[in-house]
């Protein structure tokens, strides 16, 4: 199936109507770095449908529908995911299709399952995958995750199973427990495999996490377990700047002869005037100089709105002492369109699982999001004006609590997991 929409012709578009400006991603395409020149690669191209005003949790524009399309020479079509929502406007569906005279199934199917309390709060609770039998031409059951919480709706602990086609049952796979500090932030993490032979619980691996204020952490410890003994691996130390954006990231081994922490790799970023990334660097330890030696650079363009627009990576030459651009070289770009909804605005590229309560409030509020492994958590409040209020880059924890000190008034939440961006509107009275 060909496909002849064209990623660098694309133009942003806007609907003149009253109300609150926002922006979606409509499409991304990445380029390599092939005989000196940029070579398109693949791209991305979303598309979305309009939330019923004032229903469920949110309203506004939700993404249902990605397509991925693959440069030849001309850009082919070579997958397609969609989304269906709940009357929450939660996911509750995601799969995949391919091109093959029209589209069939593809790989997996997601569905998920959401808890909802009398107040209005709610968490995910379970994810069915299924994969595609080209045998039975129907899904089949393949993995099953299903988290249990506690009456905060704070998880406790995920468990993993997988299909047995034999006994038709659901076996034991993973395990995983949370551990938590009085600020509901996550400070351990336990993960365990089942052991078929013995029926038990064997530990895996344990991630400590340390705290220097209620909002930002200071280290990460990965464990393993051995003998029944956990045995440090690897530890992340972070430094913050006064803006308390996280400038470095060192990691260091464990070395078991020596008994000593050895240093491994860094990671460097510049942030602009609106904490946005601009850059992240890439160093490694050389044992020979006993110094940090670049490898990396990844850098990061934005328009006057903080959308992402561009991303590019170069590789470090030892020779020419500057960064280049080489076969291993990456560049994205960004296309958006605006809407003007008096709703509450939303702009998803991957739906995540967001909650916010109370709402209205009286500045003290709480963010709840799915259990997921999210490298990065940013989080921004900002007014009609689009003034910011509140800005912070944050360890993905699943519960955290943000107290506002602002006039009474309607505000926005923006919330950054990864790439995926959703903006929500806040009430303080």
């Amino acid at each position: 199936m060909k496909s002849f929409f064209y990623i660098p012709l694309l133009l942003l578009f806007v609907h003149c109507c009253s109300g609150q400006i926002a922006y979606r991603l409509l499409a991304s395409s990445t380029y390599t770095y092939n005989g000196g020149v940029w070579q398109p690669g693949d791209s991305m191209q979303y598309t979305y449908y309009n939330a019923s005003r004032g229903q469920g949790m949110s309203g506004g524009w939700l993404y249902d529908k990605a397509m991925s399309f693959s440069y030849n020479g001309h850009w082919d079509s070579v997958q397609r995911f969609t989304q269906s929502f709940d009357p929450h406007n939660n996911v509750v569906i995601r799969k995949d299709e391919k091109p093959m005279y029209g589209w069939v199934a593809g790989d997996y199917r997601d569905s998920f399952g959401y808890y909802y309390s009398a107040a209005g709060k709610y968490v995910i609770c379970t994810q069915l995958r299924k994969k595609w039998s080209t045998v039975f031409s129907s899904w089949q059951p393949y993995e099953l995750y299903t988290c249990y919480i506690d009456t905060s709706l704070l998880p406790q602990n995920m468990l993993k199973q997988t299909w047995n086609n034999a006994t038709l049952l659901w076996d034991n796979t993973e395990l995983e427990t949370y551990t938590y500090d009085s600020h509901y932030n996550v400070i351990a993490k336990v993960l365990y495999s089942y052991n078929t032979s013995t029926l038990t619980w064997d530990p895996v691996q344990r991630t400590g996490i340390s705290y220097f204020s209620p909002t930002l952490y200071s280290r990460i410890v990965i464990s393993k377990s051995k003998a029944g003994v956990w045995v440090d691996s690897v530890s992340t130390n972070y430094n913050y700047n006064s803006k308390n954006e996280p400038i470095t990231a060192t990691l260091t081994q464990w070395n078991i002869t020596s008994a000593t922490w050895n240093n491994s790799k860094r990671y460097n970023r510049t942030f602009d005037a609106n904490h946005n990334i601009l850059t992240e660097t890439t160093q490694q330890w050389n044992n020979n100089s006993s110094g940090w030696g670049n490898t990396q650079r990844l850098s990061q363009v934005y328009d006057a709105n903080n959308n992402l627009t561009a991303t590019a990576t170069e590789t470090w030459s030892v020779s020419a002492s500057a960064w280049v651009y080489d076969a291993s070289s990456a560049y994205k770009r960004y296309y958006y369109g605006t809407y003007t909804s008096s709703e509450v605005p939303m702009v998803n590229v991957v739906q995540p699982s967001f909650n916010m309560y109370p709402n209205p409030c009286n500045g003290g509020f709480t963010i709840a999001i799915a259990p997921q492994d999210f490298v990065k958590v940013a989080v921004r409040v900002y007014d009609a004006m689009g003034r910011d209020v509140y800005s912070q880059i944050r360890i993905p924890n699943f519960i955290f609590q943000i107290n506002l000190d602002v006039p009474k008034g309607i505000y926005f939440v923006k919330l950054q997991l990864d790439d995926m961006t959703s903006v929500k509107q806040l009430v303080v009275e």
